[in-house]
């Protein structure tokens, strides 16, 4: 997958990026801001992190891309259990701490430039935990549509937390602006 531009931002696939960027890309995954959001919560080490980007190599089915303004990191994007035959993929995005308010905004519209432009995906959807009213205010204001619930989809401890399921379709993308 090639890198892009969107917004002032370049989007550029984890694959190409150097060290020093892949380190803060990790920083800001097991920062205390973004990890507890994530399926898997715990903090990922640099070893695990960096076979999982040389991976990425060789897969058709999940793209990962950095959002840089300049050479700074403003958060991640990526698709997941991409299936082109039937046109849908699985959503990911966060920013990274102290990132300007905005960001997240610019952050959707890279993502549906991959997913709608780049690989001609049908629909998108992104999991949510419940209890993160604040990704669920972010979706329904980028007018994602509630689908349904996973109950207890989740492990945490002793405890199985439900996940929200929203999706956007093309015909919807290009009807929305921020």
């Amino acid at each position: 997958m090639k890198a892009f531009e969107r917004l002032g931002l370049s989007f550029v696939p984890f694959q190409l990026l150097g060290e020093r960027l892949l380190l803060e890309v990790l920083e800001a995954r097991n920062s205390d801001e973004v990890r507890p959001f994530m399926f898997e919560d715990r903090p990922i080490p640099v070893e695990e992190h960096l076979r999982f980007v040389d991976s990425l190599r060789s897969r058709e089915d999940a793209f990962y891309w950095a959002a840089l303004e300049g050479d700074g990191l403003l958060g991640v994007i990526d698709l997941v259990e991409v299936d082109r035959r039937h046109g849908r993929a699985q959503l990911g995005i966060y920013s990274a701490p102290g990132s300007p308010g905005g960001t997240g905004s610019r952050l959707m519209e890279g993502l549906r430039f991959a997913a709608f432009e780049l690989l001609g995906l049908n629909s998108i959807r992104a999991l949510v935990l419940e209890g993160n009213e604040r990704a669920v205010r972010f979706y329904e204001r980028c007018g994602f549509s509630f689908e349904g619930r996973l109950r207890e989809y989740v492990r945490r401890g002793d405890l199985y937390l439900d996940v929200l399921v929203y999706s956007l379709l093309r015909r919807e993308a290009v009807k929305q602006e921020y």
